[in-house]
């Protein structure tokens, strides 16, 4: 795991990102980097921020993901809407820190859109707790699976990934991970 410092009590701007399950940016797909967002929204990025509430757009597939981002429990300080919003909606406010990151991908063929894109999300507190969970998809074959777990004494503090542009369907997810503040 790559070194950070901490400078006058905000986030460095390497904070550490893993990977992105399902598809990366390209072939018509709008790459996204929430540290990047809000570092460009609200300028240094302190270091107690946190997800506090999450939605999620889905039904046959995962339609987007809103994320909001404070420093208190139940704060929305700023909202990054990714993907779209077309589908059911579940919504949730995040009371502890998320440590783990299910995301299911595949090749999806329904109607007009085809092409790989996430199926479902499942995200975990501390604790083992489902905070949010998109449920079975529709429309796909085989799913794929990875696991974003936090290491020990971090969470899941940022998503980064991209949504399948003219759809707006979500195709890639990442995270980047904090450590836990005292």
């Amino acid at each position: 795991m790559p070194g950070t410092q901490l400078i006058k009590g905000y986030l460095p701007l390497n904070v550490l990102f893993q990977g992105t399950a399902g598809r990366d940016a390209g072939k018509g797909a709008t790459p996204f980097n929430d540290v990047d967002l809000l570092n460009e929204k609200l300028g240094p990025i302190p270091t107690n921020t946190r997800i506090t509430h999450l939605t999620a757009n889905h039904g046959w597939l995962v339609d987007g993901i809103a994320v909001s981002y404070g420093q208190q429990w139940g704060e929305k300080t700023e909202t990054l809407q990714h993907g779209g919003t077309g589908g059911n909606q579940t919504s949730v406010e995040v009371n502890r820190f998320i440590t783990k990151l299910k995301v299911y991908w595949g090749d999806y063929n329904a109607g007009a859109s085809h092409g790989i894109y996430i199926a479902r999300v499942v995200f975990v507190g501390m604790g083992g707790e489902i905070l949010l969970d998109t449920g079975e998809p529709q429309g796909f074959g085989a799913l794929d699976a990875y696991e974003f777990d936090a290491p020990a004494d971090h969470h899941i503090a940022f998503l980064t990934g991209a949504a399948h542009a003219p759809d707006n369907y979500m195709c890639g997810l990442g995270v980047g991970y904090v450590p836990i503040p005292e």
